[in-house]
């Protein structure tokens, strides 16, 4: 008897056996899978893209325009490395871009009214247009010199591509050497002004020389299309 009433306790009001199932918390979920592959998508996504897309990536290409008014950054991915025409159209696109916003910053300097703090603030501002140009004439360049490396690019297409890429190499180069300048330049300081005049009037007439050399460059030799 005392075995039977060891065996039972009051549980809610009534007695019940201790062999009764305990009511408690509902049993934990089975743990699930780490989605591994999920993650890694999501870690990647422009890989992922790729990946998915597979032989669509020369369809991608060759879209760039439509490409680059909703997905940028995709395009700029895809078109990373010139390898194709494609990619050059897209470079020289967004060189112009970048020339466009530096030329802005520049004609604010050319204003009369404007002080050399405003003329300063605005080309700094610019400066990260000034080094996009830089960059994507980098790629361009590094790309006409694999094509010069084959031998075979006719000689009138090898004048006009150095022609072009020595101008466009120049005008970067003396507009680092001006925006240097101003940027080092303290407008409290007389003897700081002093030598930026300095060195505006002697690399001042190389710069002109550059933007003219650049803006008269002749037509590209219509033999020269392939290149």
């Amino acid at each position: 008897m005392s075995d039977e009433l060891d065996n039972r306790v009051i549980l809610n009001g009534e007695e019940v056996s201790l062999e009764t199932p305990k009511i408690g918390a509902e049993p934990a979920a089975p743990k699930k899978r780490d989605l591994w592959w999920l993650r890694l998508m999501l870690r990647y996504p422009i890989w992922t893209f790729m990946v998915i897309v597979g032989g669509g990536g020369a369809i991608l290409s060759s879209a760039w325009q439509p490409l680059e008014r909703y997905f940028p950054k995709l395009n700029e991915f895809i078109h990373s490395d010139v390898t194709d025409e494609n990619d050059a159209k897209y470079q020289i696109f967004k060189m112009q871009e970048s020339a466009k916003s530096y030329k802005s910053a520049g004609a604010v300097c050319d204003d009369p009214k404007a002080s050399f703090e405003t003329c300063r603030a605005s080309l700094i501002a610019a400066e990260p247009a000034l080094n996009d140009i830089s960059a994507r004439v980098g790629k361009l360049n590094a790309a006409w010199n694999k094509e010069l490396a084959q031998g075979t690019m006719p000689e009138v297409c090898v004048r006009a591509g150095s022609q072009v890429y020595g101008a466009y190499n120049e005008y970067i180069f003396r507009e680092k050497q001006i925006l240097s300048a101003i940027k080092n330049a303290d407008s409290k300081s007389q003897a700081s002004m002093a030598a930026l005049e300095q060195t505006l009037d002697t690399v001042g007439p190389a710069e002109s020389k550059a933007i003219d050399n650049l803006a008269n460059l002749p037509p590209w030799p219509s033999e020269c299309a392939n290149y």
